[in-house]
């Protein structure tokens, strides 16, 4: 998708010097991307989804809750 873009803006935590990171790590070659930010750490939100029982409803069938009747 980056090799496609007009602009591509490659977001960091760090930046290093050429050379640091293996070469099988890169996923996006610094050839395509016009851009970096640097965010650091605190700057990172990523979502994390939870989930949690709708009220009122039946436990699905792979819950345990099971009857084996004879």
């Amino acid at each position: 998708c980056g090799m496609a873009a007009a602009i591509t803006i490659a977001e960091v935590e760090r930046l290093v010097e050429p050379g640091q990171i293996p070469p099988e790590a890169v996923h996006l070659p610094g050839v395509f991307v016009q851009r970096v930010v640097v965010v650091g750490e605190e700057g990172k939100r990523i979502e994390k989804r939870t989930t949690r029982p709708r009220p009122g409803a039946a436990a699905p069938a792979a819950a345990g809750t099971e009857t084996t009747e004879a």
